[in-house]
C-alpha cells in the first residue's frame, strides 16, 4: 500500500471519528422544552446545536462571575430576549462565532499562500474579537430597535387606556381593552404580561413597575410612575394619561425632526465616496477627451 493510500485512510477515519463524536456530544443533550418561550432568534438557528452543547460550560463560568451574569440577564431583558435565550447560550453563541470566524480567516491565509506566523495569529486574534463584537452589538441592535417601537407605541396605548376610562371603565377593564384593541407590538405583549401578573395575584402597581424595570426605559417609568400616582392619590387618570399622551407625541415629533437635520450629514460621506467621483468623471471627460486629442498632453 502506497504513503498516499495510507494517508487518505487516515484521513477518512479521523473525519469519521470526528463526525461520530460530534454526533454523539448533540445527541446527548437534553430535550428543550420551548412550549412557554419564544423562538430561537434567527441567526442563531445554524448554531444552536453546537451552542446548546458548551452551554454548560459558559453557565459554570458565569456562576463565578455573577456581576457578569446580572449585566447580560438586565441586557437581555431590555432587549426582549430573556425568553430566546439565556446569558449562559448567549456567551456561548459569541465563543461559536469567534471560532467560526477565525477558521475561516486562517484558512483563507493558508490558502492564499505560505504566510508570516504572526499574520496569522492576528488573523485568529481578530477573528475571535469579531465574533465578539459582533453578538455585542446584535444584542444592543435589538435593545435599540425595541427602544423605538416604544417610543412610537407609548402615546397609542396612553390614548387608548385614556378613551376607555373616559367611557366609564375602571383601569383595569382599560388595560385590557388596550391589549385586546390596540395594534400588535412590544407594549402591546408587555401590557399582556403586566395582566397575566395580576391575575396571578400581584398588586396593579408592582405589575406596572415590573413592566417598567424590565423595558428600562425613562418614557415608560414615567408613564408608570404618574398612572400609580394618579390611581393611588384619586387624581383623574384620564387627564393625566392625556398629558401624558401629549407630551410623547410632542417627544416623537421632536426626534424625528433632531434626525431629518442629521440626515444631509449623515449623507456626506456616501456622496464624497461615491456620488461625487461619478460626477466629476462625467463632467470632466469631454474636456480632457478634448485636450488629449488637441495635443495638450503631449
Amino acid at each position: 500500500m502506497s504513503t498516499l493510500h495510507v494517508l487518505m485512510s487516515a484521513v477518512v477515519l479521523c473525519a469519521l471519528c470526528v463526525f461520530f463524536g460530534l454526533r454523539s456530544l448533540f445527541g446527548n443533550q437534553p430535550h428543550e422544552n420551548r412550549q412557554f418561550l419564544d423562538p430561537v432568534p434567527r441567526p442563531w438557528r445554524w448554531f444552536w446545536s453546537p451552542i446548546r452543547a458548551i452551554e454548560p460550560v459558559a453557565d459554570a463560568l458565569l456562576t463565578r462571575w455573577p456581576p457578569l451574569r446580572a449585566r447580560l440577564d438586565r441586557t437581555l431583558q431590555t432587549g426582549g430576549l430573556e425568553r430566546s435565550v439565556t446569558a449562559a447560550q448567549l456567551v456561548s453563541g459569541a465563543c461559536i462565532l469567534s471560532f467560526a470566524v477565525a477558521s475561516v480567516l486562517l484558512v483563507a491565509h493558508y490558502g492564499a499562500g505560505a504566510q508570516p506566523e504572526s499574520t496569522l495569529i492576528w488573523s485568529g486574534v481578530a477573528g475571535a474579537l469579531f465574533g465578539l463584537f459582533y453578538t455585542q452589538a446584535w444584542v444592543r441592535g435589538q435593545v435599540r430597535t425595541r427602544r423605538i417601537a416604544i417610543v412610537r407605541q407609548l402615546p397609542v396605548m396612553a390614548d387608548f387606556i385614556a378613551m376607555c376610562v373616559e367611557a366609564g371603565l375602571p383601569i383595569g377593564a382599560a388595560l385590557n381593552q388596550a391589549v385586546e384593541r390596540c395594534p400588535a407590538g412590544t407594549l402591546r405583549g408587555e401590557f399582556s404580561q403586566v395582566l397575566r401578573d395580576i391575575k396571578a395575584g400581584r398588586r396593579r402597581p408592582d405589575a406596572l413597575q415590573a413592566m417598567a424595570d424590565r423595558l428600562n426605559h425613562p418614557a415608560v417609568s414615567q408613564f408608570v410612575l404618574v398612572l400609580n400616582a394618579a390611581d393611588r392619590e384619586g387624581i383623574g387618570i384620564a387627564k393625566a394619561l392625556k398629558a401624558q399622551a401629549e407630551h410623547y407625541r410632542t417627544e416623537r415629533f421632536y426626534r424625528a425632526e433632531s434626525l431629518a437635520m442629521q440626515a444631509p450629514v449623515k449623507m456626506l460621506l456616501p456622496m464624497i465616496l461615491f456620488i461625487f467621483p461619478g460626477t466629476f468623471i462625467v463632467l470632466l471627460f469631454p474636456v480632457l477627451s478634448r485636450l488629449f486629442s488637441e495635443g495638450v498632453f503631449k
